[in-house]
């Protein structure tokens, strides 16, 4: 399993790729996870 910061940053990178649309579901996802 990847570490928080490894993580924190992969998501930072999905969130950047995908689409305004689902930035907000994905930041959201984030938050949870987190």
């Amino acid at each position: 399993m990847a570490s928080k910061p490894e993580k924190r940053v992969a998501s930072s990178v999905f969130i950047t790729l995908a689409p305004p649309r689902r930035d907000v579901a994905v930041a959201e996802e984030v938050r949870q996870a987190v």
